[in-house]
């Protein structure tokens, strides 16, 4: 497996499909249905943004998954220190290219740009109802620094959000 720097937001959003898909059937009620011109368009308002990386994975040069880079930074304020991480907002594997080591391959790639480049920290975030995400970061030395919930509150107008 190789990775390839990329700015192929039409690339990007096919190799998206399956991930995005794992998220609606984890959590219909948040996420839209994969909708290929709205995915592109949003990979494509994004993707030549400074501090942005999109890399492909190629097994054989066939794309088989992508990682999203974002490198992020904050000035120090009354309530935190500075912050300069490496955030990685998406990865993906196509199905049938998983549990052959590649995600791991991709996230040693991380590690070492994010070592070469002065990052101290790489943070992420994946749904709670994802047991395989949570398992792999977790073989990966990866620890929970905050966690987020949520209360559904049933309105007049709206029936009660399910998770």
């Amino acid at each position: 497996m190789k990775l390839v720097e990329t700015n192929d937001a039409d690339l990007i959003a096919t190799l998206n499909r399956p991930i995005h898909e794992r998220h609606v059937a984890l959590m219909p009620n948040f996420f839209a249905s994969y909708d290929y011109e709205r995915v592109r368009k949003a990979f494509a308002e994004t993707i030549n943004r400074a501090g942005h990386h999109f890399l492909v994975a190629e097994v054989s040069e066939e794309p088989v998954g992508y990682i999203w880079m974002q490198e992020v930074t904050s000035d120090a304020n009354a309530f935190r220190n500075a912050k300069r991480t490496l955030y990685v907002r998406q990865i993906s594997i196509h199905p049938g290219h998983q549990r052959l080591g590649y995600g791991r391959q991709m996230m040693e790639y991380v590690e070492e740009w994010a070592r070469s480049h002065d990052f101290a920290t790489i943070e992420l975030d994946y749904w709670v109802a994802n047991e395989n995400a949570a398992r792999f970061y977790d073989e990966l030395g990866f620890i929970a620094k905050r966690q987020v919930v949520v209360k559904s509150v049933e309105t007049k107008e709206n029936e009660k959000w399910r998770p």
